[in-house]
């Protein structure tokens, strides 16, 4: 499975924020919502308790930790130390599995040649010919 992906410029960075959409970005955070334009590893593991942090009103980029590492526009852990990334800390991307789920989801129509109670019609009667 291929999974849905922000795209990145030559430097690594988005070229479109994945929070606003805003097209025109360049540093490191959005002008327009200040959404960092970067995933990078953040050095939180998932199985980690972070809340000490986020209480503290902490994001994930103020502490001292992760391997620095640049991640593609899909990742949501790092490669290399299997950190969260900053854009699944972020929310921009949802966990592996509900963004699975999610497109695994098959769309239900009405079959035609069924009635009401899901018998196959089998009556002559309709057909054009």
């Amino acid at each position: 499975m291929i999974y849905p992906s922000f795209t990145l410029d030559n430097d690594m960075r988005v070229v479109q924020c994945p929070q606003c959409k805003n097209e025109e970005v360049e540093g490191n955070y959005c002008k327009i919502c200040a959404t960092y334009l970067f995933n990078i590893c953040t050095g939180f593991h998932i199985n980690d308790n972070n809340d000490d942090y986020y209480r503290q009103g902490l994001r994930w980029g103020q502490h001292n930790g992760g391997c620095d590492q640049m991640l593609e526009g899909n990742a949501r852990f790092c490669h290399e130390c299997g950190s969260t990334s900053s854009f699944f800390e972020d929310g921009l991307l949802d966990h592996w599995d509900e963004n699975q789920n999610s497109n695994n989801e098959v769309a239900v129509t009405e079959d035609p040649f069924l009635d009401t109670n899901n018998n196959l019609d089998k009556s002559d009667d309709d057909l054009p010919f």
